[in-house]
């Protein structure tokens, strides 16, 4: 499936497995199709982030699990600003501004200079773990 397809202010889909395949479950691989190559093949193993965009270029699907269970963290981001939620911490002015103020800004573009990671992976990063924060204050 393609996940912009599903909701199409999706702009970036990310997981992060809180559970290993082989070890908490069977089956349950992702998989990337092009028609032209082989698929690639994700591995769940907990604690791996897979962030990638949302659109056509991304077909992919999951097998089914076959045994145990498979967690996994799903996140998807918009980049419109007409889709985010009122009041949304991630669409918020203050934080926009610290990803995007000086110093913030010069240590993201460093990253990419040196290993050609995006600034854009940092914000991705950065929503995912203050995610998982709330939700593991929740729990």
């Amino acid at each position: 499936h393609v996940d912009k397809a599903n909701i199409p202010s999706y702009d970036y889909s990310a997981l992060l497995y809180l559970s290993s395949h082989d070890i908490d479950f069977g089956g349950g691989t992702l998989a990337f199709l092009d028609p032209s190559q082989k698929d690639q093949v994700v591995i769940p193993r907990a604690g791996r982030l897979l962030s990638f965009s949302s659109g056509v270029e991304n077909l992919h699907r999951v097998e089914s699990v076959v045994w145990g269970q498979r967690s996994v963290f799903a996140l998807w981001f918009t980049c419109s600003k007409h889709h985010a939620a009122e009041g949304d911490l991630l669409a918020s002015e203050e934080v926009e501004n610290w990803f995007l103020d000086g110093s913030a800004r010069s240590w993201m573009d460093a990253q990419m200079d040196q290993s050609g990671f995006h600034w854009l992976d940092s914000v991705i990063v950065a929503a995912l773990v203050s995610a998982l924060l709330i939700w593991s204050d929740g729990q």
